[in-house]
């Protein structure tokens, strides 16, 4: 592995309608780690992956809803600290707390690339933000 350090100010970001999107780096081919700063309390709407996704809360408070198998919906507040592991396919959203909530995740799977996905299977952005 090739030591890379990827300083804030050199960081690709996308800026979707929930708030910050970064690029943190590659740990594997198929493994991509970003972060997102939440604008205000805008959520981040129902969407699914195509790749397993892990989820860690580093500031603030999040209200993670799940959408089960059996369409019910199961929700949990978590705060820094807390994580989720959704598996590819789950329907999911986000919504922050409280300002300036902040997460960082990963993506496992297939080429990495965060790709989100609406309930018809149309893709919803924000766009492949990795490095070269």
């Amino acid at each position: 592995m090739n030591l890379q350090f990827f300083p804030l100010s050199k960081q690709k970001r996308n800026r979707p309608y929930w708030g910050v999107m970064r690029f943190l780096g590659r740990m594997a081919r198929d493994t991509t780690m970003y972060a997102v700063d939440f604008k205000d309390d805008s959520p981040h709407l129902w969407h699914y992956h195509k790749q397993d996704e892990l989820i860690v809360v580093v500031k603030g408070e999040i209200e993670q809803a799940v959408l089960l198998p059996d369409g019910r919906i199961q929700k949990k507040k978590l705060k820094a600290g807390a994580s989720v592991q959704l598996p590819k396919g789950t329907r999911h959203s986000a919504r922050p707390e409280q300002p300036g909530t902040q997460v960082v995740f990963t993506i496992k799977g297939g080429d990495g690339i965060y790709r989100a996905y609406d309930e018809e299977g149309e893709w919803v952005g924000p766009g492949d933000l990795r490095e070269g």
